[in-house]
């Protein structure tokens, strides 16, 4: 009954998988790929961990209503909710990752900073949430991230103070 099962249908499209095409598909996607080695590990880094690490390279803007991280929040408001979840959870895989600590310092940077513009502040809320249920020990565990933290919680009060200054004024 199957002894011609396929047999029309083009079985020599699927071919004989030898595994000659799959060096030449290795080398077009190592080229373009985010994998990142580190100390003997292999972890992924995300586009929005690129995109923080070359923001903080930039010299801060001269223009206080402007931020170094424009295109930061550029790429994170492109995003869906879901895929701005995953961005932000690769962005450190635990506590033996530096790199990814150094990636959660400039997260908090971006946040502190984009505090300051006054702009998108419902928005940095949700990230600020979202960040902190992700990786909340690795931030009470280390004392820089710690530290960050903190400076980024005095912003956040005093944005929300001229917030419900500005609403009870508006209000009466």
């Amino acid at each position: 009954m199957l002894e011609n099962w396929g047999a029309q249908d083009g079985d020599a499209a699927w071919g004989d998988d030898d595994g000659e095409d799959m060096e030449e598909d290795a080398e077009v996607t190592a080229s373009s790929s985010r994998i990142v080695k580190t100390a003997g590990m292999v972890t992924s880094r995300c586009k929005l961990a690129t995109l923080l690490a070359k923001s903080m390279q930039n010299e801060e803007c001269s223009d206080h209503s402007a931020s170094r991280f424009a295109d930061v929040a550029a790429y994170m408001q492109s995003l869906s909710a879901s895929s701005v979840d995953v961005e932000m959870s690769t962005l450190c895989m635990g506590d033996f990752d530096e790199e990814g600590k150094e990636a959660l310092a400039y997260f908090l940077n971006f946040l502190h900073e984009e505090m300051r513009t006054r702009c998108n502040f419902r928005v940095l809320q949700a990230y600020l949430n979202r960040f902190l249920k992700l990786h909340e020990e690795l931030l009470v565990a280390d004392p820089v991230l710690l530290a960050s933290a903190d400076k980024l919680g005095a912003v956040q009060q005093q944005q929300w103070q001229d917030f419900f200054c500005r609403s009870y004024c508006t209000n009466n």
